[in-house]
């Protein structure tokens, strides 16, 4: 059985950590064995010889688990750790944690992400610098001088969509201004987008559908500051499921506007739905009522006896054998 549990330092302040030697690691070795449901197969004599303790401490730590503790910090199940199952036993608070690695992992990649984005442009920054400073003379430092004060007057496009997105967040201070300068050139590299002010107006509507669509589920946790959601990384997984809502939208949208449009033309308005059913636009079910209506007063002029009757007068001129009269 393979299996992975990240370890919290909040272990440590867990009334877990004060119990004996043992208990605690028959804990980490349970732990260490739970598979990603939370459930650890096993027995007492074989969690023993994984722990390497004795019997009786590994009894003792079982039931030191499966009873209430009124200091826990998580309250659910009487502060119980564990109960047991067909096979072995279940932590009660795997899932919670295990939701919070997978939070914890995803702003850690971006903020990987983010500092080898920093490292890129530092040693290109360095390799300017040492080719400019080896090749350049005075005329190329006048020239330098004159591009700094361009600069100065009008700044770089990545400062500016910073600046800008500064503005409509909310936000001041340069520290800020840096850090979403960050993140635009790392959102530019993950979107594969190269206009600037495009991708600041994406990491806002990113942020403004985190706000109006607040999420718990799957690890994704809701920020209320907007410097937090950016340097955070979770406008990566927002901006997905901005687009993913977009897409139902303008689905359904279309959907709608089909089940809607008037006749052009001639043409009915009949269409099918989502589920494949055909819809019969009202035009189209009047026909067919007065199609019914019309066979069914045919049918009636044809069963009247009126209408197949001959009059007598033509019927007694009418030869009976066959013969001509006389």
């Amino acid at each position: 059985m393979t299996g992975y549990t990240k370890l919290f330092s909040s272990i440590l302040g867990s009334t877990v950590w004060r119990e004996p030697a043992p208990t605690k690691v028959v804990w980490i070795t349970m732990l260490a064995l739970a598979d990603r449901h939370g459930e650890v197969e096993a027995s007492i004599p074989g969690l023993a010889n994984f722990a390497g303790t004795t019997i009786d401490e590994t009894e003792t730590a079982i039931a030191k688990f499966l009873a209430p503790d009124p200091y826990s910090r998580t309250p659910d199940h009487e502060g119980r750790r564990i109960e047991g199952i067909d096979g072995g036993w279940y932590i009660l608070n795997h899932v919670k944690y295990r939701d919070k690695m997978s939070a914890e992992d995803k702003n850690a990649q971006a903020a990987i992400r983010q500092q080898r984005s920093r490292d890129r442009k530092k040693v290109t920054q360095e390799r300017d610098a040492t080719v400019t400073g080896v090749t350049c003379n005075a005329s190329n430092d006048t020239q330098t001088q004159t591009q700094k004060q361009n600069q100065k007057a009008k700044p770089p496009a990545a400062d500016a969509a910073a600046r800008g997105l500064c503005g409509r967040l909310g936000v001041t201070g340069n520290k800020n201004t840096a850090e979403l300068q960050e993140v635009i050139a790392l959102a530019a590299t993950e979107w594969n987008v190269t206009e600037e002010a495009e991708v600041a107006d994406r990491l806002l509507s990113a942020w403004e559908f985190h706000k109006t669509h607040p999420s718990k589920e799957a690890g994704y946790f809701t920020f209320t500051l907007p410097m937090k959601f950016m340097t955070g990384g979770a406008w990566v997984e927002a901006d997905q499921l901005r687009a993913s809502h977009a897409r139902v939208q303008e689905w359904t949208a279309s959907t709608k506007v089909q089940s809607e449009q008037k006749p052009t033309n001639g043409e009915c308005r009949c269409y099918v739905d989502g589920n494949g059913r055909e819809r019969v636009c009202p035009d189209c079910e009047d026909k067919k009522k007065a199609s019914k209506k019309s066979k069914r007063e045919s049918k009636t002029v044809l069963q009247d006896g009126t209408s197949h009757e001959q009059p007598r007068s033509e019927a007694r001129s009418q030869p009976q054998d066959g013969r001509g009269p006389g």
